[in-house]
């Protein structure tokens, strides 16, 4: 169908594609995106799954989440990052993510 976009092309008029519901804060919407917006969010999705599968994990053996919240406790150290060869991400937040599974950056502090 026609419309608008809601992702990171900047919510040019094309064709789009019905994504699904999405709801924030009791409020709900259809979430339409055009096909670049869509195949970037997919490669996005599969840089994630790739970097969980690789993830880094903690002194007790537990993976290392991309994610914490800011109440989770420190992870024991120390930390081991795998040896293993990684596909080359396809995002930028992918690159970010290959980053921090690899030991190239540590995450940061909220705010900084």
């Amino acid at each position: 169908m026609l419309g608008r976009c809601w992702l990171w092309c900047g919510n040019r008029c094309t064709w789009v594609l019905w994504l699904g519901s999405a709801s924030t804060a009791g409020h709900y919407a259809q979430f339409y995106v055009c096909e670049p917006c869509l195949a970037r969010l997919h490669h996005t999705i599969i840089d994630y799954a790739d970097a969980m599968r690789d993830a880094p994990t903690d002194a007790t053996g537990f993976k290392i989440p991309l994610y914490i919240a800011p109440e989770d406790p420190p992870r024991p150290e120390p930390i081991r990052y795998p040896r293993t060869r990684h596909r080359r991400p396809r995002t930028a937040l992918g690159r970010l993510w290959h980053r921090l599974i690899t030991g190239r950056e540590r995450p940061s502090a909220p705010g900084a």
